[in-house]
């Protein structure tokens, strides 16, 4: 099973401080019309992530040199 989260900072608040816009997304069409909603309303940073349920994760993808 894989999920979608879009993820996007609020206008005024602080780079960390990160917001769940959407976790129903199917398609990349819905993947556009979040985004494009989301600048409308002032959202900057929007990220999108694509989590797989299915697969064990890897950390070491975190770790920086």
């Amino acid at each position: 099973m894989k999920e979608i989260v879009i993820w996007g900072t609020a206008q005024g608040a602080e780079d960390w401080d990160e917001t769940i816009l959407s976790t129903t997304c199917k398609t990349q069409s819905d993947v556009a019309a979040i985004k494009a909603r989301a600048a409308k309303h002032g959202f900057r940073n929007v990220r999108v992530t694509v989590l797989d349920f299915n697969a064990a994760p890897d950390f070491t993808k975190a770790l920086t040199a």
